[in-house]
């Protein structure tokens, strides 16, 4: 039980700074001290030693030679990246997924309970939607190595913007809906296209979203 007690210790841990250095309010390049965060958070070295570990793994801090960890925050442009990267791998993927025929219907469904959330001002449950919709992709492709990869870029920072960011969730819902409709008719002009338009929305929040938390945390 200690060691259950001590994993979720870990992962309350990465999630607090996590979420702070993606808000800003730990700044890019501030250096993070384990005895130090244990102290602020008032618990043990352990498992903020190994809360620190994951967000190293994760890119998100960076390990110096005195054991203290910098801070890699987001901009604009890093931000793009990270989405231009996991646009690229979500095409690959749907590639695949054509050449197998999979079947849409499980995409068609998400989309369907997204609309149904939607109307029903559940904006918690369109966030959880949008994120399994993404998850789906690579589970769909049967090859555990790229859903392990898709996992590694969709946690962090996507997770974070869908799960935090002010949307149109009219506007996702179709950008959902879209490429479900694709996948179903197996369309791939169409679904190269409906993956460029959705990610390109994005594209214009985050620049909306992270050009203001420049203007906040100047």
């Amino acid at each position: 039980m200690e060691s259950l007690e001590r994993t979720q210790t870990k992962d309350y841990i990465a999630d607090i700074l996590r979420t702070e250095i993606f808000k800003r309010n730990i700044k890019d390049g501030e250096k993070l001290k384990q005895s130090e965060v244990a102290a602020a958070m008032g618990v043990s070295r352990m498992p903020v030693r190994e809360a620190l570990q994951m967000l190293e793994m994760e890119g998100v801090l960076e390990r110096l030679g005195n054991r203290h960890m910098k801070v890699n925050g987001v901009s604009f442009e890093s931000a793009k990246a990270q989405f231009r990267m996991i646009k690229a791998l979500e095409k690959e993927i749907c590639l695949i997924l054509s050449e197998k025929q999979v079947d849409a219907q499980p995409f068609r469904k998400i989309a369907d309970a997204y609309k149904g959330k939607m109307v029903a001002k559940d904006s918690e449950g369109c966030r959880k939607l949008e994120l399994d919709f993404h998850q789906l992709l690579s589970e769909a492709t049967g090859i555990p190595t790229i859903k392990r990869a898709h996992e590694q870029l969709l946690s962090g920072f996507f997770t974070f913007v869908i799960g935090n960011y002010d949307f149109d969730f009219e506007a996702n819902y179709k950008h959902i809906e879209k490429i479900s409709q694709h996948l179903a008719e197996n369309d791939l002009s169409k679904l190269m296209d409906g993956f460029e338009d959705y990610f390109q929305y994005y594209v214009e929040i985050l620049k909306k979203e992270l050009e203001g938390m420049n203007n906040e945390h100047p």
